[in-house]
């Protein structure tokens, strides 16, 4: 994937007619679909996120404040 996020954020705009910093995550895969690269603003304009972080994000559980679950076990 030769764009880096300025270029993805220029694509946000131009292609996709929308604002790169609205607080929408934008998901680009390469060609071969073996990287992707995700935009997303944050209030500090730099986001760090684990694979797990993302999985979390992606099906919208907030990872900052996980709800916790017992698990299940053996009850004697």
């Amino acid at each position: 994937m030769r764009n880096g996020f300025n270029g993805l954020a220029s694509r946000v705009q131009n292609t996709l007619r929308d604002d790169p910093f609205s607080g929408h995550l934008f998901i680009f895969r390469g060609r071969r679909g073996d990287m992707i690269k995700v935009l997303w603003a944050d209030r500090d304009g730099k986001v760090h996120l684990t694979p797990a972080q993302l999985s979390m994000l992606l099906e919208g559980i907030n990872w900052k404040h996980p709800q916790r679950t017992e698990r299940p076990g053996i009850r004697i």
